[in-house]
């Protein structure tokens, strides 16, 4: 009976040692998970603003970016878009290590997309266009492209989305004299 109770006891004995040995791990390793946590805030207020593409290195165009998960990633062309989409997560790591941050966005940036485009049914996903397409734009013309009819640009240039050259819409009061004008043309 004396050998049994010698062993309890030091079974007993092991486990508390198990248990003082899993809280020091433990304790070691909340404290280490805070000192990440600090040294990767202390990283991120480091970080300067993104100004060079993650995919390409180059200066960034702030009208071509990719949201994701409340953050936004500028790229300096449509084609680092499509790349930046398909795992937005290994861009924005690149920019920490390139010592840049990516942007943080709310609601209010969601909703500025959306209404900075005249179909948003055309829109393309997480894409902001230039401002310009406003009635005012429509009123005096603008400049589009024939395969993303939602771009409107006050200026002749390239489709942000592909990069085709845009077409000059001119607004509806042009359209009208240049019908009649037309249909007088033709009386002649």
């Amino acid at each position: 009976m004396r050998h049994f109770t010698l062993r309890l006891e030091q079974a007993l004995a092991a486990c508390i040692l198990m248990l003082l040995l899993s809280a020091a791990t433990i304790c070691q390793t909340a404290k280490s998970a805070r000192e990440d946590t600090a040294a990767a805030a202390a990283h991120a207020q480091q970080l300067k603003p993104q100004t060079s593409c993650p995919v390409t290195g180059e200066a960034i165009d702030r009208k071509l970016y990719v949201d994701y998960k409340g953050k936004r990633i500028y790229v300096c062309c449509a084609s680092c878009t499509t790349q930046v989409r398909q795992d937005p997560e290994k861009y924005m790591r690149k920019l920490a290590r390139m010592g840049q941050s990516v942007e943080t966005i709310g609601k209010a940036a969601h909703m500025e997309t959306r209404d900075s485009l005249a179909d948003t049914s055309m829109r393309p996903m997480n894409m902001k266009m230039a401002p310009d397409t406003t009635a005012k734009a429509a009123i005096a013309g603008y400049w589009t492209c024939t395969m993303h009819p939602e771009v409107h640009q006050s200026a002749p240039g390239n489709c942000p989305v592909c990069g085709m050259k845009l077409v000059f819409v001119g607004s509806a009061k042009d359209s009208t004299s240049v019908k009649s004008r037309r249909h007088h043309e033709m009386k002649m």
